[in-house]
């Protein structure tokens, strides 16, 4: 306890010293809402003493009131302390008397209790796999929010699961890397978030061989930049097979039909159906983010028309002689799981099959140069938490 200062007058005879303080006392916890009692029996007070306004230096106590050992509260040789015992018969030993109220928890303004973790075992970690888990306390705060779902996230991206899961299988995750996948309690309302566990894991290596199924769906445009000149908007999609250990794939590319508006040899408008026949399998690479890919597609030319009206080629037989070879590659980093731009070059061989203005119609159409950009998305979500 510490008391305020006081002055005790010079003179001879009996003096009363008052003194007035305040002090800390220990903390209590209310148990239900029964009254609290707060009594004493007695205090230390630790004093300092001045003689004309300077402090005196006095010797320390050693002993209590009731003989018992103690040590000075501080080191200051100009303070001591004093040891007073309460007298019940003619001093109240009762400080206060303290009345609990229910604390009442306003509705959202605390979060559930935040999960803790749970052992994961070789068992729960794959090449492109972790099964999560985690738990909660056994004891929650009287003001702990409603828990109501688990919110899992990584990589920017999260996935809610019911309030009686303690675990979550991942999916589609790359081999041999560090992911960091927290896991926050949500209310009933999902209003409100505790604060998330942390859990940090590295997927196996890929075993060899092994292969990772993707597909999307691409679009884009065409640019031709033959005597034909003009942008073709193009659709379609790519179904892949991923081998882990070494980044390369093979995959099935369907290339929808399409038309435009073209102006040939520089003023003259024509209008134009094709279509897109790949040959054999696209092959290429997804290594450290860089996709790199080579398709060859035969190109059928179903129908130009000079002014929108005019027939001048097409047919069932109108097409190039030689197959277009496009070679494409990422023009930022491709992530498997959300796709990514891919641009390139082909070229158009001679035209054939395309009737009697086969000749005419030829020579605007073939030439290198001419450029594709698409743009992949995955045709499916990536799994939750991937």
């Amino acid at each position: 306890m510490s008391l305020g200062d006081g002055q005790v007058p010079n003179g001879s005879g009996p003096t009363t010293l008052d003194l007035s303080g305040s002090g800390l006392l220990p903390s209590f916890a209310f148990v239900g809402a029964n009254p609290l009692r707060i009594s004493a029996t007695g205090f230390r007070a630790n004093l300092r003493f001045k003689d004309a306004g300077q402090p005196v230096i006095l010797p320390p106590v050693t002993r209590d009131i009731d003989g018992n050992l103690v040590t000075p509260s501080d080191t200051d040789p100009t303070t001591v302390d004093i040891y007073c015992k309460i007298d019940p018969p003619t001093q109240p030993t009762t400080l206060a008397v303290v009345n609990a109220e229910p604390i009442a928890c306003p509705p959202l303004l605390f979060p559930p209790p935040a999960p803790i973790s749970a052992p994961i075992s070789d068992a729960d970690i794959g090449s492109t796999s972790v099964n999560l888990r985690w738990s909660m306390p056994a004891v929650a705060d009287e003001c702990d929010g409603e828990l109501g779902a688990f919110k899992v996230s990584y990589n920017g991206r999260s996935i809610t699961v019911p309030a009686d899961a303690r675990s979550l299988l991942i999916t589609d995750l790359a081999p041999a890397t560090a992911y960091e996948f927290s896991v926050a309690s949500l209310t009933g309302n999902n209003g409100v978030d505790s604060l998330p566990l942390k859990v940090n894991v590295t997927t196996d290596p890929a075993p060899t061989g092994q292969t990772v199924k993707y597909s999307y769906g691409l679009a884009g445009t065409a640019g031709l930049k033959t005597l034909t000149k003009g942008t073709l908007p193009i659709t379609g999609g790519i179904d892949a097979d991923l081998t882990l250990a070494t980044g390369a794939f093979t995959a099935d590319l369907a290339l929808n039909p399409t038309q435009g508006r073209l102006v040939a040899a520089g003023f003259l408008p024509v209008t134009a159906k094709i279509g897109f026949v790949p040959t054999g399998k696209t092959t290429g690479t997804l290594l450290d983010g860089v996709l790199e890919s080579t398709s060859k597609v035969r190109i059928k030319v179903q129908e130009v028309k000079l002014f929108g009206a005019i027939p001048l080629a097409g047919g069932n037989n109108c097409q190039t002689k030689s197959l277009s070879e496009i070679k494409l590659k990422s023009t930022d980093e491709f992530k498997p799981l959300q796709g990514g731009n891919i641009a390139g070059t082909f070229k158009i061989s001679d035209l054939n099959g395309c009737g009697p203005l086969n000749g005419l119609v030829s020579p605007l159409t073939a030439g290198a140069g001419n450029t594709l950009a698409l743009k992949l998305t995955p045709k499916v979500a990536p799994a939750p938490g991937a």
